[in-house]
């Protein structure tokens, strides 16, 4: 979708805000709605090659996304742990079928280092990039009233210009968390790209 489409719900609200900023301010709050709520999700398949240490994720739209984290890796039925506990660096030197998983926030490194083809699903959020200048990801039509709130609320704090104005900005920022926290309980897992999958856990 264009960043145009946002036109129409900022514009009126802060005026005399250049449209470059306004669009930039747009880009602003579709990322900041990815790191705070995880809603744009893709998945990649990757056969992992004997000895290769890291591998890069591409999200489905490359042309505007770029990976932000990880949430789940796969080898069949194996989950992959996140890596956590230093003491477990040891794995970066050694090779063996994959247990865990570490991510730098562009290459995924199984660990231990694969000893073997293993076929590897990895489960991902994205954000658009922050040169984004036109577009967004298409899946962003279901998510407009948060980035048009938040997008505003990122203008009107802007302190000394124009289009100012802390109380709206105040009352924007209560309508993005309103309208992304419903999005989070509405859809966080239907407007994905990646493979549904639910693990079971031993009852406490």
């Amino acid at each position: 979708m264009l960043l145009s489409e946002f036109d129409a719900l900022v514009v009126p609200e802060v005026p005399g805000c250049p449209l470059p900023s306004v669009r930039a301010a747009v880009v602003v709050a579709a990322r900041k709605l990815c790191e705070d709520y995880w809603l744009l999700r893709d998945s990649a398949a990757i056969t992992t090659v004997a000895g290769t240490a890291t591998y890069v994720l591409t999200p489905v739209d490359a042309a505007n996304n770029e990976v932000f984290a990880v949430y789940a890796a796969h080898i069949g039925t194996l989950e992959l742990g996140p890596l956590t506990e230093d003491a477990h660096y040891r794995a970066l030197s050694t090779q063996g079928p994959p247990s865990q998983y570490a991510f730098d926030g562009q290459q995924l490194r199984p660990l231990p280092i694969p000893d073997n083809a293993y076929d590897l699903i990895v489960e991902f959020t994205v954000r658009p990039k922050r040169t984004t200048q036109t577009t967004l990801d298409d899946r962003f039509i279901q998510y407009m009233e948060a980035v048009g709130h938040y997008a505003k609320y990122h203008l009107m704090s802007m302190t000394g210009q124009p289009w100012a104005n802390p109380s709206l900005a105040l009352f924007n920022n209560q309508r993005y968390k309103a309208f992304a926290d419903g999005y989070r309980w509405r859809d966080a897992r239907a407007n994905t790209n990646a493979v549904l999958s639910v693990t079971m856990r031993p009852a406490c």
